[in-house]
């Protein structure tokens, strides 16, 4: 991430470029008013941070994530930081090629994880190590899950429209504030306004807190929060380059703004083989013969001049070129957030409100099916849900719909993103295609897919609003967007409607996964849909801290250990999770500001939670069991009835969409054996302790009955 080799390039140099700094930490609470010192901070590459900090050995666990993060912010404003954080927004065409690599890079590392975990398996491992490969895989309720906490912590969001880091040397310059990241790219960006802070007021012992303050230097020790910081003109200088001149260094030795095929080309006409740390030297000695050159764009034309054969030095140069224009800001400025009453997605999207791969589907027609940890010998977890995204891309493209006669149009939805103005009129005639990058086996690959047509979409909102006179989007009532999500959703239900708002998600997720695997003939197991019911209960009961579902009491530890196909349906879940989340965006869902409904799409997601009741209820244990741990004497009604509750919510028109691979009876307390024919294999299961029945659903949950 950021220029090749560059970090612990820096980081060996003696003496060091790096400024150690000191904070006393003040009281647990600190007032926004009192903190003094203005901070931005990357929040992708937080992110990756904070997930180092837990395990993802047994698959996602978003609020944990959350908790994590919330606890190094408040470290940061008891230093008196007044944090800003900085998301990454839609990438950049010229990026896509780097995205492709990275991808087909984690879909490696998803290997070497599985490859782990079979391991073991085999050797009878009861428990799952952390593993620091699976902390790279970031799955895709991590950001919104991170970014709703900052909001509860009143930390301010900002989603620029392009990637982070331009936007945050932009905000440096301007409110003359250090950068937290872990991008080498921070080396390099003018994190200073050159206007306002000359180079005596740099050297002085009065400058102001300016440059870049790397992740991996922050530090705890008794009450002092510890750091180094990065000026760009002192790391220059221990380079040997006129600062000026270091996004040239960038550019030739490999940077995210060359794709990795420039990358080659470059390094093959100038610097040869050299790779690494030779390859930097190299660079610096080039460039230290051009430090009488105040402009980088300057010192290409140079080295090209000297270095380049004739016949392609107009094609490497013009590639360093777009490289270099990036650090210096040539590149596009940031745009400024118009009020909210007039652009509805826009405000929505710049303050993390609207995800960013919705806004790439209306700029550039692609979605990223950004992959993470799941078995990668079955099909990507993502495909699973890509009816639901098909109708994502048909409410998107419903969203830019020029204005008609007394109607809204897109400009009161999308003002100040550049969203393709054809895609309306190429979706009306059937003739749009999405690009979707995702995982096929062990490669990364690029397929088209068509959205719900204009005339399915067009029938459902006719059905929600009992009017076929035309509506667009945002005429939409707020009980017609909610009752068509429900529908997409195949949960328009009155008991689905019933649940508690926060729980809501986990009911029509599971429905919909349900309903989508029976549809391709891999219908899910009736023990794993206990468990999904089950941890997602438990997971987001204890994730309410004032909830009037009481806290588990007993002894709910775990030592299951993960498998291919758990790790696998909880990715399955994760996406139907998220794409239950899009869905409600891309319609303008009213719930979506509604914390309970927002929050419910990863409190119910632990992976932990999951295993401990995958490996129970495969067991045949009763679900009391799974709800309440070990110590179940004292089972809490209210838990078990809103298991029931929601159980029945799922459950209902999909019975047969289940596979019924165990069976629970018995009048008695005792366990009884008897065998369950399934797809030709036999499995004999314990019996749980209540009544027998002749519904499936009634015996589903280890003797539950409804």
């Amino acid at each position: 991430m950021g220029v090749t080799g560059l970090a612990s390039y820096v980081q060996q140099l003696q003496p060091s470029p790096g400024e150690h700094l000191e904070w006393q930490l003040g009281p647990a609470s600190v007032d926004k008013e009192d903190a003094s010192q203005v901070v931005f901070v990357d929040g992708h590459a937080y992110a990756h941070h904070v997930a180092k900090e837990i395990s993802w050995a047994q698959g996602a666990r978003p609020h944990l994530l959350a908790k994590v993060l919330g606890k190094q912010v408040e470290i940061f404003k008891r230093a008196g930081f007044r944090l800003t954080f900085v998301f990454d927004g839609v990438l950049p065409v010229h990026k896509i090629d780097e995205r492709i690599g990275r991808d087909a890079e984690k879909i490696s590392r998803i290997s070497t994880v599985m490859a782990e975990v079979v391991k073991r398996r085999a050797l009878g491992a009861i428990s799952a190590t952390s593993s620091p490969v699976a902390a790279t895989l970031l799955p895709p309720l991590a950001i919104p899950a991170l970014m709703n906490q900052l909001r509860e912590m009143d930390i301010p969001i900002i989603v620029p429209q392009r990637e982070a880091d331009v936007a945050l040397a932009q905000m440096a310059r301007t409110q003359s504030a250090p950068v937290i990241s872990l991008d080498s790219d921070f080396f390099v960006h003018l994190l200073e306004d050159p206007d306002r802070c000359s180079q005596e007021e740099v050297s002085s012992s009065s400058r102001p807190l300016l440059g870049y303050i790397p992740l991996n230097t922050l530090r705890v020790n008794e009450d002092v929060l510890h750091a180094q910081l990065f000026r760009r003109p002192r790391v220059a200088e221990s380079l040997g380059v006129c600062p000026s001149l270091l996004p040239a260094l960038a550019a030739l030795v490999g940077c995210d703004y060359t794709s990795r095929r420039d990358r080659a080309s470059a390094m093959q006409e100038i610097l040869g083989a050299k790779k690494g740390h030779a390859r930097i030297k190299h660079v610096v000695k080039l460039l230290s013969g051009l430090n009488d050159l105040a402009d980088p764009l300057a010192a290409i034309d140079m080295l090209m001049s000297r270095h380049v054969p004739a016949g392609s030095a107009i094609e490497v140069g013009a590639e360093l070129k777009f490289a270099v224009a990036q650090y210096i800001g040539l590149n596009e400025k940031t745009l400024p957030i118009p009020p909210a009453a007039s652009a509805t997605i826009t405000m929505l999207y710049r303050t993390g409100g609207f995800n960013h791969k919705l806004v790439e589907v209306a700029t550039q027609r692609i979605f990223w099916c950004s992959p993470f940890l799941e078995d990668i010998g079955r099909a990507a977890a993502w495909e699973v849900a890509r009816p639901l995204r098909r109708w994502a891309y048909a409410l998107i493209s419903w969203s830019t719909e020029q204005s008609r006669e007394n109607q809204p149009d897109s400009k009161s939805l999308w003002e100040g993103l550049p969203v393709d103005e054809q895609l309306w009129v190429d979706y009306v005639r059937g003739n749009l295609l999405v690009k979707e990058y995702l995982r096929r086996g062990e490669r990364l690959v690029a397929e088209n897919v068509k959205p719900v047509a204009w005339d399915e979409l067009k029938t459902l909102s006719i059905s929600v609003t009992g009017s076929d006179s035309k509506h667009t989007l945002l005429s939409l009532s707020d009980s017609a967007r909610e009752a068509m999500h429900l529908r997409i959703l195949k949960s328009d239900t009155d008991k689905i409607r019933s649940l508690p708002v926060g729980i809501r998600p986990l009911a029509i997720s599971v429905r919909s996964m349900i309903s989508e695997l029976s549809a391709r003939g891999q219908p899910l197991a009736n023990y794993e849909l206990v468990a999904l019911v089950s941890a997602g209960l438990v997971s987001y009961s204890r994730a309410q801290s004032e909830s009037n579902l009481p806290m588990p009491t007993t002894n709910m530890a775990t030592g299951a250990a993960s498998t291919p196909l758990t790790l696998h349906r909880l990715a399955q879940m994760e996406v139907f999770l998220f794409s239950s989340l899009i869905l409600a965006q891309s319609l303008l869902h009213p719930l979506i500001h509604h914390n309970d409904f927002l929050t419910g799409h990863w409190t119910c997601l632990d992976g932990q939670e999951f295993h401990r009741c995958i490996e129970l209820a495969k067991g045949g244990a009763e679900h009391v069991r799974l709800l309440c741990g070990d110590g179940h004497e004292q089972a809490d009604e209210q838990r078990l009835g809103l298991y029931r509750q929601v159980f029945e919510a799922v459950v209902e028109g999909l019975e047969d969409c289940v596979e019924r691979v165990m069976s629970y009876g018995g009048v008695s307390g005792k366990k009884k054996k008897k065998r369950i024919k399934t797809k030709g294999n036999e499995k004999t299961v314990g019996q749980g302790g209540l009544r027998a029945s002749s519904n499936l659903f009634d015996v589903l949950s280890s003797g539950c009955s409804f």
